[in-house]
């Protein structure tokens, strides 16, 4: 997304679900959010996407619509069923999670955000 702030652009990715679920959404979305100030649009939550190939790899995946302008008519598209047809769902703001809410970002962190023991080994299966 080059240019000057006076071009509206407007975009979609179809990712695998990786890019709406933990680390990566501070990540990839902080940048965009905060670098080119891009509002999200319209979104399909995850659902199942294959080719019909021989071997009819299936992937999971969403779609994300975004622009570096708002848009008051936001849409999520919601799947009952991962195979399924989706169903729309009018909301105020669509944030990283492919949820309505605050556009916020959890970010990777090494400390407690308070005042706990120190944890120093983590899950030990016998």
């Amino acid at each position: 997304m080059t240019g000057t702030a006076s071009q509206l652009t407007k975009t979609a990715f179809v990712s695998t679900n990786s890019i709406s679920q933990g680390e990566q959404v501070g990540i990839l979305w902080n940048e965009l959010f905060n670098k080119y100030k891009i509002k999200i649009h319209f979104a399909h939550r995850t659902f199942s996407w294959s080719n019909e190939a021989r071997g009819n790899a299936a992937v999971h995946v969403v779609i994300i619509g975004f622009a570096n302008f708002d848009f008051n008519e936001k849409v999520v598209y919601e799947y009952e069923h991962i195979k399924g047809e989706p169903h729309e769902i009018r909301v105020r703001n669509i944030n990283p999670y492919l949820v309505e809410g605050k556009d916020n970002f959890l970010q990777k962190r090494r400390t407690p955000i308070s005042n706990v023991p120190e944890i120093s080994f983590g899950s030990m299966p016998n």
